[in-house]
Protein backbone atom coordinates (compact mmCIF):
# COMPACT_ATOMS: atom_id res chain seq x y z
CA UNK A 1 0.00 0.00 0.00
CA UNK A 2 1.44 3.23 -1.05
CA UNK A 3 0.19 5.49 1.71
CA UNK A 4 2.78 4.15 3.79
CA UNK A 5 5.24 7.05 4.30
CA UNK A 6 9.05 6.14 2.86
CA UNK A 7 10.02 6.10 6.44
CA UNK A 8 7.63 3.69 8.10
CA UNK A 9 8.65 1.09 5.32
CA UNK A 10 12.36 1.75 6.14
CA UNK A 11 12.11 1.08 9.28
CA UNK A 12 10.18 -2.14 9.24
CA UNK A 13 12.91 -3.44 6.83
CA UNK A 14 15.65 -2.40 9.70
CA UNK A 15 13.89 -3.73 11.67
CA UNK A 16 13.48 -7.09 10.14
CA UNK A 17 10.18 -7.50 12.51
CA UNK A 18 7.91 -7.71 9.18
CA UNK A 19 8.27 -10.37 6.19
CA UNK A 20 7.63 -8.97 3.00
CA UNK A 21 4.53 -10.60 2.43
CA UNK A 22 2.72 -9.04 5.41
CA UNK A 23 3.39 -5.66 4.00
CA UNK A 24 1.17 -5.87 1.21
CA UNK A 25 -2.30 -6.06 1.01
CA UNK A 26 -4.58 -8.05 -0.97
CA UNK A 27 -7.47 -7.72 -3.36
CA UNK A 28 -10.18 -10.48 -2.77
CA UNK A 29 -13.54 -11.04 -3.76
CA UNK A 30 -15.90 -13.69 -3.05
CA UNK A 31 -17.02 -16.39 -5.83
CA UNK A 32 -19.92 -16.45 -7.42
CA UNK A 33 -21.12 -19.81 -5.53
CA UNK A 34 -20.30 -18.12 -2.47
CA UNK A 35 -18.17 -20.54 -0.69
CA UNK A 36 -14.73 -19.31 -1.18
CA UNK A 37 -13.03 -16.31 -1.31
CA UNK A 38 -10.52 -15.62 -3.89
CA UNK A 39 -7.36 -12.83 -2.92
CA UNK A 40 -3.64 -12.09 -4.67
CA UNK A 41 -1.10 -9.84 -3.13
CA UNK A 42 -1.93 -6.06 -4.54
CA UNK A 43 -0.23 -2.55 -4.06
CA UNK A 44 -2.82 -0.54 -6.11
CA UNK A 45 -6.26 -0.43 -6.46
CA UNK A 46 -6.96 -2.88 -3.98
CA UNK A 47 -10.39 -2.67 -3.35
CA UNK A 48 -10.58 -3.68 -7.49
CA UNK A 49 -10.79 -7.69 -7.73
CA UNK A 50 -10.87 -7.51 -11.31
CA UNK A 51 -8.05 -5.87 -12.61
CA UNK A 52 -6.68 -7.34 -16.01
CA UNK A 53 -3.53 -10.22 -15.67
CA UNK A 54 -0.72 -8.90 -18.34
CA UNK A 55 -0.54 -11.06 -21.50
CA UNK A 56 2.49 -12.97 -20.77
CA UNK A 57 2.66 -12.73 -17.08
CA UNK A 58 1.67 -14.89 -14.20
CA UNK A 59 -0.32 -14.29 -10.69
CA UNK A 60 -0.81 -16.03 -8.09
CA UNK A 61 -4.02 -16.43 -6.86
CA UNK A 62 -4.89 -17.83 -3.09
CA UNK A 63 -7.91 -19.27 -1.57
CA UNK A 64 -9.60 -19.25 1.47
CA UNK A 65 -13.41 -20.44 2.91
CA UNK A 66 -15.72 -17.63 2.67
CA UNK A 67 -17.23 -18.20 6.25
CA UNK A 68 -16.60 -16.35 8.83
CA UNK A 69 -14.00 -17.31 11.75
CA UNK A 70 -9.98 -18.17 12.75
CA UNK A 71 -9.67 -21.16 10.82
CA UNK A 72 -10.60 -20.46 6.93
CA UNK A 73 -7.63 -22.21 5.33
CA UNK A 74 -8.24 -24.51 2.30
CA UNK A 75 -6.35 -27.15 0.19
CA UNK A 76 -6.57 -27.44 -3.26
CA UNK A 77 -7.93 -30.49 -5.31
CA UNK A 78 -8.62 -29.13 -8.56
CA UNK A 79 -7.99 -25.77 -10.26
CA UNK A 80 -8.71 -25.06 -14.36
CA UNK A 81 -9.93 -22.06 -16.37
CA UNK A 82 -12.93 -21.99 -19.23
CA UNK A 83 -10.45 -21.32 -22.28
CA UNK A 84 -6.63 -22.29 -22.22
CA UNK A 85 -6.49 -19.97 -24.80
CA UNK A 86 -6.90 -16.89 -22.98
CA UNK A 87 -5.64 -18.36 -19.57
CA UNK A 88 -4.46 -21.19 -17.89
CA UNK A 89 -3.66 -22.58 -14.53
CA UNK A 90 0.29 -23.90 -14.10
CA UNK A 91 -0.22 -25.47 -11.11
CA UNK A 92 -1.79 -25.58 -7.89
CA UNK A 93 -1.00 -26.76 -4.15
CA UNK A 94 -2.00 -26.13 -0.86
CA UNK A 95 -3.95 -22.92 -1.33
CA UNK A 96 -2.39 -21.07 -3.83
CA UNK A 97 -2.49 -22.12 -7.90
CA UNK A 98 -0.41 -19.93 -10.56
CA UNK A 99 -2.31 -18.21 -13.71
CA UNK A 100 -0.60 -17.92 -17.00
CA UNK A 101 -2.16 -15.29 -19.09
CA UNK A 102 -2.21 -16.27 -22.75
CA UNK A 103 -4.05 -13.61 -24.80
CA UNK A 104 -6.53 -10.75 -24.13
CA UNK A 105 -9.91 -11.86 -23.25
CA UNK A 106 -12.43 -12.92 -20.22
CA UNK A 107 -12.02 -15.87 -18.37
CA UNK A 108 -13.67 -18.14 -15.42
CA UNK A 109 -11.54 -20.36 -13.28
CA UNK A 110 -13.38 -23.52 -11.51
CA UNK A 111 -12.20 -24.88 -8.43
CA UNK A 112 -12.63 -27.40 -5.69
CA UNK A 113 -11.03 -26.61 -2.30
CA UNK A 114 -10.97 -29.41 1.17
CA UNK A 115 -11.80 -26.98 4.08
CA UNK A 116 -9.11 -27.95 6.33
CA UNK A 117 -11.17 -27.68 9.39
CA UNK A 118 -14.28 -29.28 8.32
CA UNK A 119 -12.59 -31.66 5.69
CA UNK A 120 -15.90 -30.75 3.72
CA UNK A 121 -14.98 -30.22 0.38
CA UNK A 122 -16.02 -27.13 -1.17
CA UNK A 123 -16.47 -25.43 -5.25
CA UNK A 124 -16.31 -22.23 -6.35
CA UNK A 125 -15.38 -20.12 -9.71
CA UNK A 126 -14.70 -16.58 -10.39
CA UNK A 127 -14.26 -14.57 -13.71
CA UNK A 128 -10.98 -12.65 -14.52
CA UNK A 129 -9.79 -10.50 -17.06
CA UNK A 130 -6.21 -10.38 -19.45
CA UNK A 131 -5.34 -7.80 -21.50
CA UNK A 132 -2.01 -5.98 -22.99
CA UNK A 133 -0.39 -3.56 -21.23
CA UNK A 134 -0.58 -0.62 -23.19
CA UNK A 135 1.50 2.19 -21.03
CA UNK A 136 4.65 1.90 -18.88
CA UNK A 137 5.43 4.02 -15.98
CA UNK A 138 8.58 4.13 -14.52
CA UNK A 139 10.41 6.00 -11.63
CA UNK A 140 13.23 6.42 -9.58
CA UNK A 141 13.21 5.53 -5.55
CA UNK A 142 14.32 8.99 -4.41
CA UNK A 143 14.48 12.46 -5.95
CA UNK A 144 11.74 14.66 -6.83
CA UNK A 145 8.53 12.76 -7.70
CA UNK A 146 8.03 12.95 -11.74
CA UNK A 147 12.29 13.15 -11.90
CA UNK A 148 13.23 11.94 -15.44
CA UNK A 149 16.65 11.78 -14.86
CA UNK A 150 18.31 9.68 -11.34
CA UNK A 151 21.99 8.94 -9.95
CA UNK A 152 22.89 5.82 -8.62
CA UNK A 153 26.62 4.10 -8.36
CA UNK A 154 27.96 1.94 -10.84
CA UNK A 155 28.91 -1.39 -10.37
CA UNK A 156 25.59 -1.65 -8.27
CA UNK A 157 22.01 -3.53 -8.35
CA UNK A 158 19.85 -0.54 -8.93
CA UNK A 159 15.65 -1.28 -8.45
CA UNK A 160 13.28 0.26 -10.73
CA UNK A 161 9.54 0.55 -9.59
CA UNK A 162 7.26 0.07 -12.76
CA UNK A 163 3.81 0.14 -13.37
CA UNK A 164 1.60 -1.28 -16.43
CA UNK A 165 -1.60 0.06 -17.29
CA UNK A 166 -4.19 0.53 -20.25
CA UNK A 167 -4.75 3.60 -21.51
CA UNK A 168 -7.61 4.66 -19.60
CA UNK A 169 -5.38 4.35 -16.74
CA UNK A 170 -6.41 0.74 -15.35
CA UNK A 171 -3.92 -1.33 -13.80
CA UNK A 172 -2.38 -4.34 -15.29
CA UNK A 173 -1.48 -6.88 -13.01
CA UNK A 174 0.98 -10.15 -13.04
CA UNK A 175 4.96 -10.72 -13.16
CA UNK A 176 7.60 -11.72 -15.13
CA UNK A 177 6.55 -9.15 -18.21
CA UNK A 178 8.86 -6.11 -18.33
CA UNK A 179 8.22 -4.27 -21.57
CA UNK A 180 11.62 -2.27 -21.19
CA UNK A 181 14.51 -2.68 -23.91
CA UNK A 182 17.65 -3.62 -23.24
CA UNK A 183 20.18 -0.53 -22.48
CA UNK A 184 23.91 -0.37 -22.35
CA UNK A 185 24.81 0.10 -18.68
CA UNK A 186 22.76 -1.56 -17.33
CA UNK A 187 21.67 -5.96 -17.60
CA UNK A 188 18.33 -6.83 -15.95
CA UNK A 189 18.58 -9.29 -13.54
CA UNK A 190 16.28 -11.86 -14.94
CA UNK A 191 16.28 -13.48 -11.81
CA UNK A 192 14.16 -11.18 -10.13
CA UNK A 193 10.71 -11.86 -10.94
CA UNK A 194 8.37 -9.26 -9.74
CA UNK A 195 5.65 -6.97 -10.16
CA UNK A 196 6.62 -3.88 -8.22
CA UNK A 197 10.30 -3.42 -9.30
CA UNK A 198 12.77 -4.25 -12.13
CA UNK A 199 16.32 -4.83 -10.93
CA UNK A 200 19.35 -4.31 -13.06
CA UNK A 201 22.88 -5.07 -12.74
CA UNK A 202 25.25 -1.20 -13.29
CA UNK A 203 28.22 -1.44 -15.49
CA UNK A 204 31.00 -0.40 -13.36
CA UNK A 205 32.03 2.22 -15.57
CA UNK A 206 30.26 6.18 -15.00
CA UNK A 207 27.94 7.10 -17.77
CA UNK A 208 24.09 8.03 -18.55
CA UNK A 209 22.15 5.37 -20.15
CA UNK A 210 18.17 5.61 -20.57
CA UNK A 211 15.80 2.92 -20.00
CA UNK A 212 13.05 2.57 -22.79
CA UNK A 213 9.82 1.26 -22.85
CA UNK A 214 8.70 -0.72 -25.65
CA UNK A 215 4.80 -0.16 -25.52
CA UNK A 216 5.17 3.36 -25.44
CA UNK A 217 7.24 6.80 -25.09
CA UNK A 218 8.26 6.63 -21.60
CA UNK A 219 11.84 6.73 -20.98
CA UNK A 220 14.03 7.22 -17.50
CA UNK A 221 17.34 8.15 -17.42
CA UNK A 222 20.27 6.80 -14.97
CA UNK A 223 23.38 8.24 -14.30
CA UNK A 224 25.94 5.97 -13.20
CA UNK A 225 28.78 7.71 -11.24
CA UNK A 226 31.53 7.00 -8.93
CA UNK A 227 31.54 7.21 -4.77
CA UNK A 228 34.20 9.83 -5.12
CA UNK A 229 31.86 12.09 -7.29
CA UNK A 230 29.35 12.72 -4.05
CA UNK A 231 29.40 15.89 -2.78
CA UNK A 232 26.86 15.80 0.54
CA UNK A 233 24.27 14.22 1.97
CA UNK A 234 20.31 14.37 2.77
CA UNK A 235 17.83 13.24 5.24
CA UNK A 236 15.65 10.26 3.23
CA UNK A 237 13.22 11.62 4.66
CA UNK A 238 11.76 15.46 6.02
CA UNK A 239 9.01 14.07 8.41
CA UNK A 240 8.87 12.91 11.73
CA UNK A 241 12.25 14.07 12.65
CA UNK A 242 12.07 14.95 16.51
CA UNK A 243 13.87 11.63 18.67
CA UNK A 244 12.24 9.74 21.17
CA UNK A 245 13.70 9.74 24.49
CA UNK A 246 15.04 6.04 25.51
CA UNK A 247 14.72 4.49 22.62
CA UNK A 248 16.50 3.98 19.42
CA UNK A 249 15.16 5.72 16.29
CA UNK A 250 15.94 5.16 12.85
CA UNK A 251 17.38 7.51 10.40
CA UNK A 252 17.89 7.50 6.79
CA UNK A 253 21.04 9.60 5.11
CA UNK A 254 20.74 9.90 1.19
CA UNK A 255 24.43 10.82 -0.17
CA UNK A 256 23.92 13.69 -2.84
CA UNK A 257 25.95 15.26 -6.23
CA UNK A 258 25.14 18.79 -6.93
CA UNK A 259 21.92 18.88 -4.55
CA UNK A 260 20.35 15.37 -6.07
CA UNK A 261 20.12 12.64 -4.17
CA UNK A 262 21.47 9.41 -5.09
CA UNK A 263 19.32 6.62 -4.93
CA UNK A 264 20.15 3.33 -3.38
CA UNK A 265 23.74 4.29 -2.86
CA UNK A 266 25.73 1.27 -0.80
CA UNK A 267 29.34 3.16 0.17
CA UNK A 268 30.81 3.64 3.80
CA UNK A 269 29.43 5.85 6.45
CA UNK A 270 30.72 6.72 9.74
CA UNK A 271 28.55 9.14 12.51
CA UNK A 272 29.35 10.91 16.08
CA UNK A 273 27.04 12.56 18.41
CA UNK A 274 28.04 16.10 18.83
CA UNK A 275 25.61 16.08 22.07
CA UNK A 276 26.82 12.77 23.77
CA UNK A 277 25.05 13.30 26.72
CA UNK A 278 21.58 14.14 25.12
CA UNK A 279 22.01 10.95 21.98
CA UNK A 280 24.31 8.67 20.89
CA UNK A 281 24.26 7.84 17.24
CA UNK A 282 25.80 4.24 14.99
CA UNK A 283 25.65 3.48 11.81
CA UNK A 284 24.05 0.16 11.41
CA UNK A 285 23.76 -2.66 8.55
CA UNK A 286 21.78 -2.03 5.56
CA UNK A 287 18.13 -3.45 6.18
CA UNK A 288 18.52 -5.99 3.01
CA UNK A 289 17.47 -5.66 -0.53
CA UNK A 290 13.89 -5.20 0.09
CA UNK A 291 12.37 -4.77 -3.16
CA UNK A 292 9.07 -3.35 -1.81
CA UNK A 293 10.89 -0.50 -0.04
CA UNK A 294 12.44 2.24 -1.73
CA UNK A 295 15.78 2.58 -0.57
CA UNK A 296 18.62 -0.36 -0.09
CA UNK A 297 21.07 1.77 0.99
CA UNK A 298 23.67 1.74 3.28
CA UNK A 299 22.87 5.44 4.46
CA UNK A 300 21.20 3.69 8.09
CA UNK A 301 21.71 5.50 11.56
CA UNK A 302 19.92 4.58 14.63
CA UNK A 303 20.51 7.44 16.89
CA UNK A 304 19.15 6.66 20.92
CA UNK A 305 17.90 9.50 23.04
CA UNK A 306 19.46 9.61 25.89
CA UNK A 307 17.92 13.11 27.42
CA UNK A 308 15.64 15.69 26.01
CA UNK A 309 17.42 18.36 23.94
CA UNK A 310 19.16 19.25 21.29
CA UNK A 311 21.20 16.59 19.10
CA UNK A 312 23.79 17.12 16.49
CA UNK A 313 24.81 14.05 14.55
CA UNK A 314 28.00 14.42 12.53
CA UNK A 315 27.78 12.27 9.54
CA UNK A 316 30.58 11.41 6.80
CA UNK A 317 30.98 9.72 3.49
CA UNK A 318 34.88 8.91 3.21
CA UNK A 319 34.62 8.35 -0.57
CA UNK A 320 33.27 11.15 -1.50
CA UNK A 321 34.69 14.22 -3.01
CA UNK A 322 37.26 12.34 -4.38
CA UNK A 323 38.11 10.11 -1.35
CA UNK A 324 38.75 13.25 1.07
CA UNK A 325 35.53 12.91 2.32
CA UNK A 326 32.37 15.13 3.17
CA UNK A 327 31.10 15.25 6.29
CA UNK A 328 27.73 16.92 7.28
CA UNK A 329 25.60 18.09 10.52
CA UNK A 330 22.09 17.02 10.92
CA UNK A 331 20.43 18.10 13.85
CA UNK A 332 17.28 16.98 15.50
CA UNK A 333 15.36 17.29 19.24
CA UNK A 334 15.40 14.74 21.55
CA UNK A 335 11.91 14.55 22.93
CA UNK A 336 9.43 12.26 24.94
Amino acid sequence: MREQTNLTRYVLAALGVVAISSLACTSQTTGDLGNLEFYYVADDEVGNFNKPIAVGAKLDLFVRDAGAGGDRDVSLEAASTDDEGIAKISEFSGNKMIIEAVSDGSFEITVSAKVNSSGEVEEDKVDMLVRTPEVLELRHTCGESGANKGYYLAGSDIYVPFELRLEDGQNVIGYGVYPMENTEGLTRDESHVGSQYVKYQAADAPGTTTISSTIDETTLDVELIEAGSIDGMVLGADEDIDLKLDQGNLRYILPTIGGSPVCQARTEFKAISNNPENCSVKVVLEPGDFANVDYTGSGWLEIEGLAKGDCAVSVSIPAANGGEGVTQEFNFEVDE
